[in-house]
């Protein structure tokens, strides 16, 4: 749900974020999303092997720390070079974190299954939808700076929800 928001609010506004917040110019604006978007891709390539290396619930937890550190970088520090970096580590670490969230959501009881990734999809879909509106007018009201911080707080929850699952699972004994 969460990755869902922070990941429509960038499609959303990146480019004007780039634009119009941090004055990049057209060629470095194009750069630092294109760079979001091939570290998308390598995230998705990496993170089949880094869960077979870690377990799922690792690598879910890394992703949201590096999530949340790409983020702040992103709108703490406007240096185009840096802007770019945490781009690239927010789109690497954003990847796994959908299928993840559906692999952990199917192991769930056999009778309940279905029922659990189905919510997984509406509250993904439902922040998909939502995040634009939000951030939207968040930025229209304050700034899009400003408005990017809700994407920090996402991240957060994803690190605090790993947790959780980190906790229950070793709890479970797994």
């Amino acid at each position: 749900m969460f990755t869902f928001f922070i990941e429509n609010s960038l499609e959303s506004f990146l480019s004007i974020y780039l634009r119009e917040t941090l004055d990049f110019s057209s060629t470095m604006g194009g750069t630092a999303i294109g760079t979001f978007h091939i570290a998308s891709l390598a995230g998705l390539l990496v993170s089949t092997f880094l869960i077979v290396k870690l377990k799922e619930n690792k690598v879910l937890l890394c992703c949201g720390v590096v999530a949340f550190i790409g983020l702040l970088t992103l709108i703490v520090i406007p240096a185009p070079l840096l802007t770019t970096l945490g781009l690239f580590l927010i789109g690497f670490s954003l990847a796994p974190i959908t299928p993840i969230a559906f692999s952990i959501a199917s192991k769930i009881s056999n009778e309940r299954r279905s029922e659990a990734v189905s919510i997984v999809t509406i509250f993904g879909y439902t922040a998909f939808l939502f995040a634009p509106l939000t951030v939207g007018i968040l930025g229209d009201i304050f700034s899009l700076r400003v408005a990017f911080v809700l994407l920090i707080l996402c991240s957060i929850l994803i690190i605090m929800l790993s947790l959780f699952i980190y906790k229950r699972k070793k709890l479970e004994g797994e």
